[in-house]
């Protein structure tokens, strides 16, 4: 880990917002799960929470094949920052 990514984690602060967007997660999560056992439904609910783990930490490294989706996640990062600052 990083210590950009250190100092980041050490700032959080529990606030209404962050348990919204953390719960978002959760229920995104929870529609890749039931995703991944569409694809195979031998899996049960915990080793297709094991698999999606395993694609969520390797994502970024799929990021870095496809440069088009950099520039798509750096283009939503400014929208969202955009957003924060209009209020």
């Amino acid at each position: 880990m990083t210590n950009n990514r250190k100092l980041k984690r050490q700032n959080i602060t529990s606030s209404p917002e962050l348990e919204a967007v953390t719960m978002r997660l959760s229920l995104e999560v929870s529609e890749l799960i039931s995703f991944l056992e569409d694809i195979d439904p031998e899996l049960d609910r915990i080793q297709s929470t094991y698999l999606a783990a395993d694609i969520i930490k390797n994502m970024p490294r799929v990021f870095q094949m496809y440069p088009e989706t950099i520039t798509q996640i750096k283009s939503r990062a400014q929208t969202l920052k955009s957003q924060k600052r209009d209020g």
